[in-house]
């Protein structure tokens, strides 16, 4: 899969089953207000890597890391957002993509309680979807 065709899919996943907060999507203008919940979806591919190769054809693989961030107004407690992020990792735990290019598997998903020491507004959890892409050639 190519790096469009991942993060379409991936961000297509939370755009059909997430309703619950507004998302801040990829390059579009996004003010949170200080009293919501909100989401942030971030993508980030690591370097490819051969792992098979034959005389007219190979097998690459692509690692990345998908970030959820979840965003809680401070003072209404964690609780809510780390439901929120139960509720995301759900979505992607063992999900796989394919298209004629190749495989994306969803290999292992974590829950990090940051809390607001990089951003003092809110209060942050982060999903992490550990990803592999798998390039056929």
């Amino acid at each position: 899969m190519t790096p469009d065709e991942i993060r379409d899919s991936l961000l297509s996943t939370l755009k059909d089953n997430w309703s619950t907060t507004r998302i801040a999507w990829p390059n579009y203008p996004f003010v949170p207000l200080t009293t919501e919940y909100w989401v942030r979806p971030t993508l980030r591919m690591g370097s490819a890597f051969n792992l098979e190769k034959g005389e007219d054809s190979g097998l690459d693989s692509e690692p990345g890391i998908f970030y959820i961030d979840i965003f809680c107004p401070l003072g209404k407690g964690s609780k809510v957002g780390l439901g929120y992020a139960s509720t995301i990792r759900d979505l992607y735990r063992r999900k796989s993509y394919s298209d004629s290019g190749g495989d994306l598997l969803c290999l292992g998903v974590s829950v990090t309680d940051i809390g607001n020491q990089i951003d003092s507004s809110f209060y942050h959890i982060q999903v992490r979807v550990e990803l592999v892409n798998f390039i056929d050639e």
